[in-house]
């Protein structure tokens, strides 16, 4: 780690090193400027005050304008059906497109990346920048009173944000009526009231409440403990309400907004009119930009911020859409794909919070599977007795399905797949029932292959060797006490 001492005398005269500053703002420093910059700031505090202030500048400044382009971009593409390259699909009436799209022009990237090869040397410095807003601080109205609400954590060395702190001062936490700007990485905001928010940038999150807060644009996972339930999120399109829950939210430039439940229960109340709704653990909304909801059908697992066991995955997902002929309007259930996720104790089923896949001995499940993409289906699938479910392979894979050894083998599997003799187990621990009432409260999940097995599946498999859609069908199920069939892929060798 490299350190510095504070001299008098300055090694370069200040308008050079002024230069040097705004060749680096304007992405034309040379490889030889920016290691003399960097000698200067290491030796000298003054360059380094004059250094701060003018990136915390341009760092504003483009920030502001950046923002002002993307809103003014509202998009009227024809009608996609297929996942799109931001990893979701919808069946609204317009595409969702990238997500999050507000980001620095290129001249801000490089000063960015140069702001961090050289502030990352440095014991003292921080990654962490607070912008204040223009204007005296005796016009805030938290001035004189602050209320604090939580701090923040990077959760990566490379992570990079600051807040724009109304009262022009600089605290630990952060306050309501502040906002916060994620430019690089992801943060985790803890609340005091036991609600923890993961911000994936670029983000814009206003603390508006002691339990509450505004997604301008980014994406959050949100996590509220017993005693927190009522924490809002409002986008501008919705207000979210959970009951305690996980829970995740995007919203595009446009304000277009998504929402998906992963364990528990949120509201939904749309922000143009007075309808609302109650989602459940597997269900997901889209809000296209005019607030025409329909439903969120399926999304990568990495569209949202991580979990925190997840594993960053280099190449591109195998599966790339799953679709159904489950149109009723009360449905909102959502397919997750996962891309590299498969390894023991991953959880099964996006409506039950305990399945985990494992292996079905102490041996583990079969070295092919570990690290497949695979898809989170819906297990209450299970007894839909119409559905079909079409699945796009978007590159050369070895497809998997796995099914209950308790039910019947359908007639569309076994003409198309084949069985590989392999098998993996099921630990299913407790579940909730249609009526959310929680059943099993005793059984507990084991951990590692072989603990805990509950149910057995055989794993069919079949080789797509050019990108293709596969027709699913029926679950085929002798008894409701058994399991949707699920998907796995890995590439082809």
């Amino acid at each position: 780690m490299k350190t510095f001492s504070d001299p008098e005398d300055s090694n370069l005269p200040p308008e050079q090193t002024h230069e040097l500053i705004s060749a680096l703002c304007d992405g034309s420093i040379t490889e030889e400027q920016l290691r003399l910059l960097e000698t200067e700031l290491l030796q000298n505090a003054e360059s380094r005050e004059i250094y701060a202030a003018i990136l915390e500048q341009e760092a504003s400044l483009e920030w502001e304008l950046s923002t002002k382009e993307a809103l003014i971009r509202i998009r009227r593409d024809e009608v996609e059906t297929h996942l799109g390259a931001d990893g979701v699909g919808t069946d609204s009436g317009q595409p969702l497109g990238n997500p999050v799209s507000v980001a620095p022009r290129p001249a801000a990237r490089w000063m960015i990346a140069a702001a961090v090869l050289i502030v990352g040397g440095l014991t003292v410095w921080s990654t962490v920048f607070r912008a204040p807003l223009k204007g005296p601080a005796g016009n805030s109205p938290q001035a004189n009173v602050r209320q604090a609400v939580g701090g923040i954590q990077g959760l990566a060395e490379d992570c990079m944000w600051y807040v724009e702190d109304l009262a022009g001062s600089e605290h630990a936490n952060v306050a309501v009526g502040e906002t916060l700007r994620v430019v690089e990485g992801e943060v985790q905001v803890a609340y005091e009231s036991g609600t923890t928010v993961v911000l994936a940038a670029p983000a814009v999150f206003e603390f508006t409440g002691s339990n509450s807060a505004k997604l301008v644009h980014g994406k959050l996972r949100g996590q509220v403990s017993e005693g927190a339930e009522g924490f809002i999120v409002n986008t501008p399109r919705a207000s979210v309400v959970d009951y305690g829950t996980e829970f995740g939210i995007s919203v595009d430039e446009s304000g277009a907004t998504n929402i998906a439940v992963f364990e528990g229960e949120v509201g939904v109340e749309q922000t143009d009119s007075l309808k609302a709704l109650r989602l459940r653990m597997g269900d997901g909304v889209h809000l296209d930009e005019f607030g025409k909801m329909s439903r969120l059908v399926a999304f990568e697992s990495s569209f949202f911020p991580s979990e925190g066991d997840a594993q960053s995955i280099l190449r591109e997902p195998l599966i790339t859409d799953i679709r159904d002929n489950t149109n009723q309007p009360d449905n909102m259930k959502y397919y997750e794909i996962v891309v590299g996720g498969m390894r023991e104790d991953a959880r099964a089923y996006v409506d039950r919070e305990f399945h985990q896949w494992n292996g079905h001995t102490s041996t583990g499940m079969p070295d092919y599977l570990l690290g497949a993409d695979y898809v989170r289906m819906f297990n209450n699938d299970k007894i839909n007795e119409q559905i079909e479910i079409e699945v796009t392979v978007g590159q050369p894979a070895v497809v998997y399905v796995f099914v209950d050894d308790r039910n019947n083998i359908p007639g569309w599997l076994s003409s198309v797949f084949e069985d590989t003799g392999d098998t993996i187990g099921l630990d299913t621990g407790p579940y909730r029932d249609l009526d959310n009432i929680l059943r099993l409260e005793d059984r507990t999940t084991g951990v590692g292959p072989g603990e805990s097995i509950d149910g057995v599946f055989s794993i069919w498999q079949l080789r797509v060797e050019i990108p293709r859609t596969l027709k699913l069908g029926t679950a085929d199920i002798r008894d409701t006490r058994t399991n949707m069939y699920a998907l796995a892929a890995v590439p082809l060798e």
